[in-house]
């Protein structure tokens, strides 16, 4: 059975050592927690805002928001600095609006994993760059010194 990407977490902050977090994240792969954790983890990864913008969440089950995870990650070009396929003259509250608005239409729980991504902050309290290294070896860039 695949699990939310918010179940994941939540497994990774039960879990009892750094190498039972690994195996979790080995157990678990899938494209889209490889896609969060490199958005999250990755330095040349810049997004527009470094504060939580007022949303009110969406109180329903994670699988029953009016978008998937999936679906919000299709936008998530939308929130990086200076993406090509982002026009340059979309503004910053434009941005704001549209990311408060992916926000309102995930399940609440699923809106805190992205918000956490956004943030850059590992949205587990237990998972760290290390034990996402360990997990995927190729997926984050050699941290210089």
């Amino acid at each position: 059975m695949k699990l939310f990407l918010s179940e994941v977490y939540d497994l990774l902050d039960k879990a009892g050592s750094d190498d039972e977090r690994v195996n979790i994240l080995i157990d678990n792969h899938s494209k889209l927690l490889e896609t969060t954790l490199y958005h999250t983890f990755a330095p040349e990864v810049v997004f527009f805002t470094s504060a939580v913008p007022a949303y009110k969440p969406n109180p329903v089950p994670t699988d029953l928001g009016l978008i998937t995870y999936e679906m919000a990650m299709a936008v998530l070009y939308m929130f990086i600095e200076g993406h090509p396929r982002v026009s340059r003259n979309l503004s910053w509250q434009r941005k704001e609006t549209m990311l408060v608005q992916t926000l309102e239409e995930l399940g609440h729980r699923e809106a805190e994993v992205y918000m956490n991504m956004i943030m850059k902050r590992p949205g587990a309290k237990t998972l760290t760059r290390d034990i996402v290294k360990r997990a995927y070896p190729t997926l984050l860039p050699d941290q210089v010194d």
